[in-house]
């Protein structure tokens, strides 16, 4: 149980994951970084110089990973419990694109960060993508697991065996 403080009465501790760094963050700084590398040493045409095709292709990535992004939100919201990392959790969301990824709005973020990148002709970002990738993967999602399996103990690690981590 927690006040609204987001502590956790019994140990003193924050009741929440202690991620190091917020996702939207660590993507759009990712995104950033490459567009500047991409002016600095471009791996392609350069910037904000992809033909009509690549442009076409990444919007339809990132149409895709919003609507990943808005179906997965609606399932904490049905939940009641939040979406935010640094606030507690009520309890483990399931249903919805939760049924087939334990982390769909990480996966909705790499696919939105790809279709921008496209769209941008930062192909840097595919460079970085591996190191977002390996952050998020330790510097967050594991977080998210410890404390979700220590909060939620049997109906956490039986969603873990059943739900893969990422697709």
């Amino acid at each position: 149980m927690t006040n609204g403080a987001g502590m956790d009465p019994e140990s003193g501790r924050p009741d929440s994951a202690g991620v190091a760094v917020r996702p939207p963050l660590l993507y759009l700084g990712a995104l950033a970084a490459a567009v500047a590398a991409e002016a600095v040493i471009p791996l392609g045409r350069g910037p904000f110089e992809a033909p009509l095709w690549q442009v076409l292709a990444g919007a339809v990535l990132v149409v895709t990973g919003a609507s990943l992004f808005v179906a997965a939100v609606r399932e904490f919201v049905r939940a009641g419990t939040t979406v935010q990392t640094h606030l507690p959790s009520t309890q483990v969301v399931k249903t919805g694109p939760y049924r087939c990824s334990r982390n769909p709005i990480y996966v909705a973020l790499t696919i939105i960060y790809c279709g921008l990148a496209v769209i941008a002709a930062a192909w840097w970002a595919f460079v970085f993508l591996p190191v977002v990738l390996a952050i998020m993967t330790v510097g967050v999602i594991r977080r998210e697991e410890d404390y979700l399996l220590a909060k939620f103990g049997g109906a956490y690690a039986d969603y873990k065996r059943r739900v893969r981590r990422w697709l």
